[in-house]
């Protein structure tokens, strides 16, 4: 292997950079930010909705993650301990303002979920936007955590210090409320207008998103 790909961030370990950032050295901790910093952006902007506070929390989330590497557990993921802080930080900043602006809630990344196709896109892009008007806070949470970054229960459990059986009772009537939605708003606001072949495989679609899962 030669030096050039030595040097690959991707290509070190992730317990070799804590280890080094834990000593001091910022140009592995920097790197463990590029790691992470598009998944927890994307996180936090579900949940406050505008990207200059996700901006300033994600930031705020690293400075707090480097000033306790000391006390993070390698018991747990690194991904995981990073999720729990920027989890804690954003249920602050959203006690400190509890509405959140209608049109805010749209301002998303728009790379954020790359599809196979712009139908695929549409799908994922309505489904989380119906997500955000109708549950709860936490319930998004969840649904985001599960579904959108892909974390088990237990990762989950550890993020938010909820139970495993509450994030599943959670999920499911999360789940369950947006199907109810679903039918009756489908053929209004989130389907396409004309009913054709394209409209026909978009309504497939919703039905065999991860997210609408029975189990």
């Amino acid at each position: 292997m030669s030096d050039e790909g030595q040097n690959e961030p991707e290509e070190v370990d992730e317990t070799e950079l804590i280890a080094a950032a834990r000593e001091g050295n910022q140009r592995a901790f920097g790197s463990l930010v590029e790691r992470y910093q598009n998944r927890l952006f994307r996180f936090i902007l579900e949940r406050v909705g505008n990207r200059e506070d996700a901006e300033d929390i994600l930031q705020i989330t690293f400075v707090t993650a480097y000033r306790n590497l000391g006390g993070y557990s390698d018991q747990y993921r690194f991904s995981t301990w990073l999720f729990t802080l920027a989890y804690r930080r954003t249920v602050d900043r959203l006690r400190q303002r509890r509405n959140i602006p209608a049109e805010a809630a749209t301002d998303r990344v728009v790379d954020a979920h790359p599809a196979a196709s712009m139908e695929a896109e549409e799908v994922h892009d309505r489904l989380w936007g119906l997500a955000r008007r109708v549950l709860s806070d936490r319930q998004h949470t969840l649904l985001w955590l599960r579904y959108g970054e892909d974390l088990d229960l237990g990762e989950i459990a550890s993020v938010t210090g909820l139970s495993r059986t509450h994030i599943k009772v959670l999920l499911y009537r999360a789940r369950q409320i947006l199907a109810r939605h679903l039918a009756t708003l489908k053929d209004e606001q989130l389907m396409p207008q004309h009913r054709n072949s394209s409209a026909h495989r978009t309504e497939q679609a919703w039905s065999r998103h991860p997210m609408m899962e029975k189990s």
